[in-house]
C-alpha cells in the first residue's frame, strides 16, 4: 500500500468519530476498513455515516459495526474496460477498491475515471438559489463589527461572504439574495466594486427582522427549492445530495445540522430521589447534532413567515411543526462546519481556511 493509499484505512476497532475525522481529512467521502494484517473487510461512506447519526448510533461505536460489509471491489489486474463497466452498472458507487487477495491497495474514483462531474462542466447545474442572511449586527465579533459588517470580516484577504459563495459555484449555481440590514451601504458598495461573475439581489431590511425575516421577500421570486445560509458559517458538504435528500424526503425545511462533542468538565453524580449514589462518571461525554445556520427551503414554506416583522428560523420551525410540515436533519461531521460568529472561532475558521488556501 502507497503512502498516498494509507490516507484513506482505518483499522477496523476504530471509532466511527475517528473513521469519520480521516475521511474529512482525504476530501473524498470515504475510508477503508482493514483489520490488523492489512485485509480489506469494508467500507464507509459519508453516506453510511449520515445514516448512523439518524439512527442515534454512538459516535465512539467500532467503526466495524456500521461499515459496509458487502462491497464492489477489483483486482489489480483488473482492466478499465471492468472498471468502467462496474461504475456504470452501479450509479450510486462513487469508490471502488482495489485488492490484492484481500489486501487493499488502491482507490479508483469515479470522478477520475470519467473525468470532472457534469455539475463541474456546468452542464447540469443545481436548480437552486441561495439567500445570504448578512443583515446582523454580529456583536459577537465586536470591535470588529463597530467597523465591518459580518459579511465583509475578513480572512486571509478575502471576505467571509465570498468563501462562501465559492463553496456553491462549483455546484452550477450562481443566483444569490443577500439580504441586508446593518452596514448595507457598505455590502452594497463591496459587491458594485467587486465586479463578480454572478447575479446577485439584495433583500433590503428597513429593520431587523431575524434570520427568517428578510426571506419573505423572495415570495413569488423562487420556483424551486433553495438554500439558506448565515454569512458566518461555510458547510463543506455535497450540496447534490443534500438538496437530493430534501427533494425525496418531500420536507418543506431541510436544517443541516453537524454532529458535536460536548464533555462535561466535572465529575457527574448521578442520585436516587432519597440522595443515594448509584453512580459517578468522570467527565462524561456527549454527542449532539447542532444546527449549523445552513438550510434548504421550500418556496411553501414561505408563506408561513409573516410580513415585515422580526421572525427568526427558530419561530419558522416551531410553525412548521404545529402545522405537522415535513422537517428534515441532513447530519454532517463537525470538521465539515466551519464557524466564524465568536472570536475563538473566528481565529479556528481563519485557521481553517488558511490552510486550505495553501494546500
Amino acid at each position: 500500500m502507497t503512502r498516498e493509499m494509507k490516507k484513506f484505512v482505518v483499522l477496523k476497532d476504530t471509532s466511527l468519530r475517528d473513521a469519520v475525522k480521516k475521511m474529512d481529512l482525504n476530501g473524498k467521502g470515504v475510508v477503508i476498513i482493514v483489520d490488523y494484517q492489512g485485509k480489506m473487510k469494508g467500507i464507509l461512506t459519508d453516506g453510511d455515516f449520515r445514516r448512523a447519526v439518524l439512527k442515534g448510533i454512538d459516535l465512539d461505536t467500532p467503526v466495524y459495526k456500521v461499515m459496509t460489509k458487502k462491497f464492489k471491489y477489483v483486482d489489480k489486474s483488473r482492466s478499465m474496460r471492468q472498471v468502467k463497466n462496474i461504475f456504470l452498472k452501479n450509479p450510486i458507487i462513487k469508490h471502488l477498491p482495489v485488492l490484492d487477495n484481500g489486501f487493499f491497495i488502491d482507490l479508483i474514483l469515479r470522478d477520475e475515471v470519467f473525468g470532472i462531474t457534469e455539475i463541474e462542466k456546468g452542464k447540469t447545474p443545481l436548480n437552486a438559489d441561495v439567500v445570504i442572511m448578512a443583515g446582523g449586527e454580529g456583536k459577537r465579533l465586536d470591535p470588529f463589527t463597530k467597523i465591518l459588517p459580518k459579511a465583509l470580516i475578513p480572512i486571509e484577504n478575502k471576505p467571509m461572504i465570498d468563501y462562501i459563495i465559492d463553496y456553491f459555484l462549483p455546484w452550477g449555481i450562481n443566483k444569490f439574495f443577500i439580504s441586508v440590514n446593518y452596514k448595507a451601504s457598505i455590502i452594497k458598495f463591496y459587491f458594485k466594486d467587486s465586479k463578480k461573475n454572478i447575479k446577485y439581489e439584495f433583500l433590503e431590511e428597513k429593520k431587523p427582522l431575524g434570520t427568517a425575516g428578510g426571506l419573505k421577500f423572495i415570495e413569488g421570486k423562487v420556483n424551486n427549492d433553495f438554500f439558506v445560509t448565515n454569512c458566518d458559517v461555510i458547510v463543506k458538504a455535497d450540496y447534490s445530495s443534500i438538496l437530493e435528500y430534501h427533494r425525496e424526503a418531500g420536507n418543506l425545511l431541510t436544517i443541516i445540522g453537524s454532529t458535536k462533542n460536548f464533555t462535561i468538565p466535572y465529575g457527574v453524580c448521578r442520585v436516587n430521589e432519597n440522595g443515594k449514589l448509584l453512580n459517578f462518571e468522570e467527565k462524561p461525554k456527549f454527542d449532539f447534532i447542532v444546527n449549523t445556520g445552513v438550510y434548504i427551503l421550500s418556496p411553501e414554506a414561505l408563506q408561513y413567515i409573516p410580513k415585515n416583522e422580526y421572525f427568526d428560523m427558530t419561530d419558522l420551525v416551531r410553525v412548521l411543526l404545529k402545522e405537522d410540515k415535513n422537517i428534515g436533519i441532513y447530519p454532517v461531521s463537525e470538521n465539515s462546519w466551519i464557524d466564524v460568529g465568536e472570536w475563538e472561532k473566528y481565529q479556528d475558521a481563519y485557521n481553517i481556511l488558511r490552510d486550505r488556501i495553501r494546500e
